[in-house]
C-alpha cells in the first residue's frame, strides 16, 4: 500500500468533521473501510488484459500520486461502479439454460411452427 495512502488516510480521520468525542466517527470509519474493500478489488482485478483490469491499474498507480482522501474515495467508487457494469453485462450474456429448439407442428399456409428457447437475457432482448 503506498505511504501517501495511508497518510491520507490520517489525515482524513484527524478532520473535526470526521471525529466525534469517542474518536472517529462511524461514517467516516464506513468510507475508509469501503474504499480499501474498492481498492483489494482493483488489486485483484489488475492481472487481466481487459478493459478493466486497465482501469485498475490507473487506479492502484494514482493511489501513489492523490493528496485528497476524499478524492481518493471517488474514484475507487467510481472504477467499483465500472466493476458492478461488467457484471451485469456478463450475467446479460450468460446462458442461464441450454438453448433448444421444439418443432411444434405444421400449420396451413405458414410453414413449419418451431418454439425455442430464450437461454440469456441477451437473446431474449
Amino acid at each position: 500500500m503506498p505511504s501517501r495512502l495511508v497518510r491520507t488516510i490520517d489525515e482524513f480521520g484527524a478532520q473535526p468533521r470526521n471525529q466525534d468525542g469517542r474518536g472517529l466517527t462511524a461514517a467516516a470509519r464506513e468510507i475508509v473501510g469501503r474504499t480499501l474493500k474498492h481498492i483489494e478489488t482493483a488489486i485483484r482485478t489488475s492481472g487481466g488484459r481487459d478493459n478493466l483490469a486497465r482501469e485498475a491499474r490507473r487506479l492502484l498507480k494514482s493511489l501513489a500520486h492523490i493528496d485528497d482522501f476524499e478524492t481518493t474515495a471517488q474514484r475507487a467508487s467510481d472504477f467499483f461502479g465500472e466493476v458492478l457494469k461488467a457484471g451485469r453485462r456478463r450475467a446479460r450474456e450468460t446462458p442461464v439454460c441450454k438453448p433448444q429448439t421444439h418443432v411444434w407442428g405444421d400449420l396451413h399456409g405458414v410453414g413449419e411452427i418451431r418454439l425455442c428457447r430464450v437461454a440469456s437475457v441477451a437473446d431474449l432482448q
